[in-house]
C-alpha cells in the first residue's frame, strides 16, 4: 500500500497537505508541495492499540488540526516574543519557552481531533491503554505549565 496523501481546506482557506505512510512509521504535513517529514511520535503513543481505520481517520485529523489551530500557536507565539522581551527574560528562559510551544500545539490539534470526533472519540478510546492517555494528555499538559512558569520566572 502506497502513502496516502490528501488535500483538506482550513477554516481560513489554507489548503493543507496530509500523508500518511502505510507502515506509522513517518507523517509529511505541509502545503503542497512543501511537506515536512516528521515521525508520528504523539498520534503513535495515543493511538498505537487502535485498528488501522481509526489509526487513520484520527491521525489525519491530528495533522489537520495542526494547520487549524496554526492561527492561535502564531499569535501565542508573537505575544509571547512581545512578553518575554518587555520583561528580559534571560536566553534558557526563552529556548524553554519556545520548545514549549510544541507540546502546546499536540495539545490544541488533539482537542481538534476531539471536537471533530465529538462522542466518538471517548468510544473509540475506550478500551486503549490509560497510560498512554495519561502520558499525552498530562505530559503535555506538564510541559505547557513548564514553559509558562519559566518563562514567569523573571526573579
Amino acid at each position: 500500500m502506497n502513502a496516502e496523501r490528501l488535500q483538506m481546506p482550513t477554516w481560513y482557506g489554507l489548503k493543507a497537505t496530509i500523508e500518511l505512510s502505510p507502515n506509522r512509521m513517518l507523517h509529511r504535513a505541509g502545503i503542497g508541495r512543501w511537506l515536512i517529514p516528521h515521525p508520528p511520535v504523539f498520534n503513535w503513543m495515543l493511538r498505537a492499540q487502535l485498528d488501522e481505520t481509526a489509526y487513520r481517520r484520527l491521525s489525519v485529523l491530528h495533522e489537520l488540526g495542526h494547520f487549524q489551530v496554526l492561527p492561535a500557536i502564531i499569535l501565542y507565539l508573537l505575544s509571547g516574543t512581545a512578553v518575554l522581551t518587555i520583561l528580559r527574560t534571560t536566553t534558557v528562559q526563552a529556548v524553554i519557552w519556545l520548545l514549549g510551544i510544541f507540546p502546546l500545539w499536540e495539545l490544541l490539534a488533539e482537542m481538534y481531533v476531539r471536537w471533530k470526533e465529538r462522542s466518538s472519540y471517548r468510544q473509540i478510546f475506550r478500551a486503549a491503554s490509560s497510560w498512554r492517555k495519561t502520558l499525552f494528555w498530562g505530559g503535555n499538559a506538564a510541559a505547557v505549565l513548564i514553559q509558562l512558569g519559566c518563562a514567569a520566572d523573571t526573579g
